[in-house]
């Protein structure tokens, strides 16, 4: 005879199998079926839910990291450095405002690998109520994939590194 015990461990080891596996699907489903959509839904995540700058950056193609990383001659590690500690004070002034955000996916407009996909994002104040913002996210496919483009991590180096040299200078 099977004791209780042995039972509830059997339906618990089920369980995270099933778990680990449909896990799995989910993440080999996200990489093979690459979509501006999920990029866009991907960032709004990374941004506004994780507030975490390496999510954020990993949804930019490699080599044009790389590039940037010439171009501007700065390392990506600082970058992302950068990245988190503008991200934490974004959310701190959120909080400090007692402004909630909430994001949706919008329509999608592609053309020759590249594609514009709109994010509606809703700020919720306590006391002004909610206000609409739509943010076009451009987005481009190389070798089946799909990545943010650059151009949005340019301006922010732009921004960054001006901001480092009126830190430094006397």
């Amino acid at each position: 005879m099977i004791a209780r015990n042995q039972v509830v461990g059997l339906i618990a080891g089920v369980v995270l199998i099933v778990a680990a596996i449909t896990g799995a699907l989910l993440v080999g489903r996200d990489s093979a079926d690459s979509s501006p959509e999920a990029v866009v839904r991907s960032y709004l995540i990374a941004v506004y839910e994780a507030r975490n700058a390496s999510q954020y950056l990993d949804l930019f193609d490699p080599q044009d990291l790389e590039a940037l990383e010439i171009e501007y001659g700065i390392a990506m590690d600082e970058v992302r450095d950068g990245l988190q500690d503008s991200l934490d004070e974004f959310h701190r002034g959120l909080t400090s405002e007692g402004i909630s955000v909430t994001w949706e996916v919008g329509s999608t407009t592609a053309q020759n690998r590249t594609a514009e996909t709109t994010a509606i994002l809703t700020l919720t104040h306590p006391v002004h109520g909610d206000a609409e913002d739509t943010e076009v996210v451009p987005t481009r496919e190389r070798e089946g994939r799909w990545y943010l483009k650059a151009e949005i991590l340019e301006a922010f180096l732009q921004w960054f590194l001006e901001w480092q040299a009126s830190a430094v200078a006397p």
